[in-house]
């Protein structure tokens, strides 16, 4: 594809993608013989995150009978080329922001990919973040294609509502959890539908050994460990705090901080290598970097802790829960609908490192609690949030739209139950 950026490594500038948007078509390859409906997938991030990972783990899971996926997305990178691995068809376009309007620019990706729907026969366009929601909504109107927008954030103080005050224009706005969807209190169009875990790559079976001796941790240490982006909501300041009080009670611990920070990366790790050296604990702390084998970084944790001020719906509980670890969580956001206090977990205020460090002691303190926590966190992950689960209920929502009955009885399911 001369003069195309599907080879390019970085978001495509709007010149490149006015010289792909007629060959966009060339890219999908679709078989006239192909009954599947075709969803339209719309992704503007580069990076390789939790929002990414769900959206992958729905794609690949689709029934291929029903359903046939394609993406278009800003650039070259892991995702899209998460998505080959699939077999999933990738195209690029320009996502200009939206802050600082170009007509010209905004008109131009908004044409590309009402060409593509045409071209390709899209049923849905799957809208994933919130600048694709615009560009889906130009493009759908044009086609009279069925709109979906998945909201996966909550709201920061300050912030106004854009996706709510539009949220009239989609057919549906699929939430992540409870606590998202009450940004659209009112409308109908809302449905929850919890991310899900793939329950055979995390399962109680794998070894964390590996990751213990990567890190040098010793043989009779024991391991609480948080992972997520080194943003400062995430709360790794209030886990440092914690675990300066923590090692005046246990001479055997370490603590894991795994992930990286996308904006400003290494000066936030600085910055948190510089609060370990104040707190005096920098000889007790790891910074692993970002990982692709988290079922062994999970595995090789005695406790797992997500101290975020306000999490959406933290896919990385799923998975500890897989793992059978026990799990600390703020009380915050969707996580609640997650952990379950005191059964599959503890919850504790968020910014408070006293109690963060007192609900940690008391998992090392009492094993037999903490074994019987990480038990029922596994059922409850199997029971509640199996991948499986997640996409038997956007199927359904699916199919809804496509005024389709269910082939199969679980995709039967209401779309809005969790």
């Amino acid at each position: 594809m001369a003069g195309c950026p599907v080879q390019s490594r970085r978001p495509v500038s709007h010149q490149e993608a006015e010289g792909c948007g007629d060959r966009i078509e060339s890219v999908f390859h679709r078989q006239e013989s192909m009954t599947p409906s075709t969803i339209l997938y719309l992704h503007d991030s580069l990076v390789m995150a939790g929002a990414e990972n769900s959206l992958l783990n729905l794609a690949g899971k689709l029934d291929r009978n029903l359903f046939r996926p394609i993406f278009v997305c800003a650039g070259e990178g892991p995702f899209a080329q998460s998505l080959r691995g699939l077999g999933i068809p990738v195209s690029f376009a320009e996502f200009p922001r939206l802050k600082t309007p170009n007509p010209v620019r905004i008109w131009r990706t908004a044409a590309q990919l009402t060409r593509t729907i045409r071209a390709e026969g899209v049923q849905i366009v799957h809208a994933n973040t919130p600048r694709s929601n615009f560009y889906a909504a130009l493009a759908a109107k044009w086609t009279g294609a069925r709109l979906v927008w998945h909201a996966r954030n909550l709201l920061t103080e300050g912030m106004i509502d854009i996706d709510n005050v539009l949220g009239f224009i989609p057919d549906r706005i699929v939430c992540n959890s409870d606590a998202i969807r009450e940004r659209f209190k009112g409308r109908r169009n809302a449905v929850t539908i919890i991310n899900g875990v793939n329950l055979d790559r995390f399962t109680p079976s794998i070894s964390g050994r590996k990751v213990r001796d990567e890190f040098g941790v010793p043989t009779d240490a024991r391991v609480v460990g948080i992972t997520s982006r080194l943003d400062p909501e995430k709360g790794h300041d209030c886990f440092l705090k914690a675990a300066q009080e923590l090692t005046e009670h246990y001479g055997n611990l370490r603590f894991m901080i795994v992930g990286k920070a996308f904006i400003d990366g290494q000066d936030r790790e600085a910055a948190l290598r510089r609060l370990a050296n104040d707190l005096g604990v920098a000889d007790k702390v790891i910074f692993t970097g970002f990982r692709t084998d988290m079922p062994e970084v999970l595995a090789s944790f005695d406790v797992f802790v997500l101290a975020a001020d306000a999490e959406p719906c933290g896919r990385v509980l799923f998975e500890a829960m897989a793992v059978q670890k026990p799990v600390v969580g703020t009380n915050t956001g969707g996580t609640p609908e997650i952990v379950v206090h005191n059964e599959t977990g503890i919850l504790i205020p968020p910014g408070d490192p006293d109690a963060l460090a007192l609900a940690i002691r008391s998992l090392l303190d009492d094993e037999r609690r903490a074994a019987e926590m990480g038990r029922l966190g596994r059922k409850r992950a199997v029971e509640r949030f199996s991948i499986e689960a997640h996409v038997r209920k956007t199927e359904a929502l699916y199919l809804e739209l496509l005024g389709k009955s269910a082939t199969r009885s679980e995709a039967a399911q209401s779309p809005a139950t969790v």
